[in-house]
Order: C-alpha cells, then structure tokens, then sequence
C-alpha cells in the first residue's frame, strides 16, 4: 500500500493559540454544531488526551454529557456502536490512516519503508538488542528493506490483520533511535505492540515517550485494546508500557524464544473505552 509523501513526514500544523480562541468563543456563546475535518478532529482529541488522564476519560464515557453533546473522548475521535454490555467499540478501522507519522515532544515516528533499512541496519548490529526480543539480527540492508517493502502487510491467516512498523527518529537532530510496530485487527484490537530501541539510547525515557505516543495514536483511530509481551525480567520494558497505560494481566509460560530457549512473557493491556 502506498502512502502519500504529506503522510510521512513528522510537522506540527496544530496552533494552540487558535484552539484557545475557538474553545473561548464557544464558551461564550453557544454555537451550532459544525462538521470537523478529520485533522482538527485529531488535533482535538490528542490535545484532551495530553490535558486528561486516560482512565478519567474512559468514566466519563459511561455518563451521557448534558444537552445530548458528544463527549469529547468518544465524538472528537470519531462515531462508533458500542456494546452495551462490554462497553467496547465494534467499529470496523479505517485501516490507512493509522500507518501515518506519530509527533511526540523529541520524537517523529515515521511510517516504515523499505528505504529507512540503510539508517536502521546499524544498530541491529549491537548484540544487546537480543538479550530480550526474540528477533534475529538482520544480514544486510537488503534482507531488511525487503522485510519492510510491503508494510501495512496483511496477516497471514489473520483476514482482518494488518502489520505496521514506524522508524523512530528524534527531532533535535535527525538520529534514528529505534522502530515500533504494531499488527492492528480491523475490529479494533491491536494483537501485538512491540518495539526495540539501540542500547546507546536506552536510559533516557525514549521508548516511554515513544510508546505512549503511538498508543494515543492507535485510540486516536479507533483502536480500543492494546496488546503488549515483555520477557520476564525484563524491568525496563515493563516499566515503559505501565508509563504508558497498559497493565500488567498474566504471564504467558514458554510464550516466545530469546537466544534459543522458551521464555515465559507478561501480558500487558491497554484499554480505551468510547
């Protein structure tokens, strides 16, 4: 699938001054209700994410807003039906927009090519990387950018499962960190979110910020359950994906293999109810 070349770059068109004076002028007069573009909508929702805490934002999906208005976690990101007994979004994802930059403070994730394996190539090579993930080390830059040619990819004996993966790069100076991915369900589940980062960038709070972004980037387009593994003893991953929402539910014994022996996994989940 081709993305256009506006998708994938990392640019903040957003302007807080002019939110503020939207949001005052409504204040104080009430004002018909307007479509918005799928941008400002956007630019709202993640604007209320970064002002609300995640769990404040799925309570006060439970409670009707006054005037029948729209509640801002579940209107601004976009209509879907819910269950009245699971309280889960059944929408069906409008699968293209996900695969799209993702801006955080100091990072730019950018939406994986085949092109960003010359920058990536490198770090693969420092062993430590290994110690935890279950990916093997790459043998050229060629092997890499054809795993990564065809991203979104559709899952293998999954119909409704596509595969992302974003290069992150950080904004100072243009250095690349690390990858993200993520295989996203057209019903709304993201079976797996994963991530690695080079050693020389560990220890300062990239993946957390990384994570984070990317998670509000996914409830942003729909995407209410968020699915995350981390091999057990590994304290710094599990401490990233608590920073950014998800919680700890079970260990999976002889769930995946890391230098050639079963390791047991912590399941992690994230949920964004509408």
């Amino acid at each position: 699938m081709r993305r256009s070349k506006t998708a994938g770059r990392c640019f903040n068109g957003f302007s807080l001054k002019a939110f503020s004076s939207v949001v005052i002028g409504a204040a104080r007069q009430p004002q018909p209700a307007l479509p918005l573009s799928s941008q400002l909508r956007s630019d709202l929702s993640l604007l209320v994410r970064r002002i609300f805490p995640i769990h404040l934002l799925a309570l006060a999906s439970r409670f009707p807003a006054p005037g029948g208005m729209a509640t801002a976690a579940g209107g601004l990101a976009g209509a879907c039906s819910v269950n009245p007994n699971e309280k889960v979004c059944m929408q069906k994802l409008d699968i293209p927009p996900i695969g799209t930059a993702v801006l955080s403070e100091r990072l730019c994730l950018e939406p994986l090519q085949a092109e960003h394996a010359t920058a990536l190539f490198p770090l693969l090579q420092d062993p430590r990387i290994y110690d935890w993930i279950s990916m093997r080390r790459p043998t050229s830059v060629e092997a890499l950018a054809k795993a990564w040619r065809d991203l979104p990819f559709k899952a293998a004996g999954e119909p409704d499962e596509y595969g992302f993966g974003w290069a992150v790069r950080r904004l100072e100076d243009g250095a690349w960190l690390g990858k993200m991915d993520a295989d996203i369900r057209a019903d709304g589940i993201a079976s797996n979110v994963g991530y690695w980062f080079a050693p020389d960038y560990w220890g300062q709070g990239y993946a957390s910020e990384a994570v984070a972004a990317l998670a509000r980037h996914l409830a942003l387009h729909g995407v209410y359950e968020q699915r995350a593994t981390v091999t057990v003893g590994n304290e710094a991953s599990l401490k990233v994906l608590a920073r950014a929402g998800f919680v700890q539910t079970r260990v999976l014994p002889d769930n995946d293999t890391v230098g050639g022996r079963l390791v047991d996994d912590v399941e992690f989940i994230r949920l964004d109810l509408r």
